[in-house]
């Protein structure tokens, strides 16, 4: 007679090895959440500042001198003449605290601003880049360290 040779796994082994990709999972999807979480806030400011970097050559290419309005959920750029056109505007997912609750920048028609803003995301993060400035006509992101967006 034949001999038949089975080889299979054992009822003991296929719960030790769920049990130890059930102990895995645990610590890696807490993680991963912190990281998406993070990776779509820097998606956030860094869209922000290309929407800031799109209205300042729309000044320039337009010679028109442009309004931008930052609230806590939301970019809205108007250029500031006779006809107002709307130029940018995109809401938040996470919200964005400012130097002022609301900010106001003006761009004149060479895109430089008249006023500066610091503005950062509030909610707790680890986010690369999670805050932005805009200084005459220099517009930069970095992280927000004691209250500075430091780049």
């Amino acid at each position: 007679m034949e001999e038949r040779i089975i080889s299979a796994f054992t009822l003991l082994e296929v719960v030790l090895a769920l049990a130890i990709l059930a102990i895995v999972l645990s610590i890696a999807i807490p993680n991963f959440s912190q990281f998406l979480e993070d990776y779509n806030m820097s998606n956030q400011v860094d869209k922000f500042y290309s929407d800031i970097n799109y209205t300042k050559f729309y000044c320039i290419s337009h010679h028109v001198p442009v309004n931008i309005n930052i609230s806590q959920n939301q970019i809205e750029a108007l250029t500031n003449d006779t006809n107002s056109t709307l130029i940018v505007q995109d809401n938040f997912s996470y919200p964005m605290s400012c130097s002022n609750n609301s900010v106001t920048i003006a761009l004149n028609a060479f895109g430089i601003a008249q006023g500066s803003a610091s503005c950062y995301i509030e909610q707790k993060n680890n986010a690369n880049p999670n805050c932005f400035v805009i200084q005459s006509s220099r517009i930069s992101t970095g992280r927000w360290i004691n209250g500075i967006c430091q780049q």
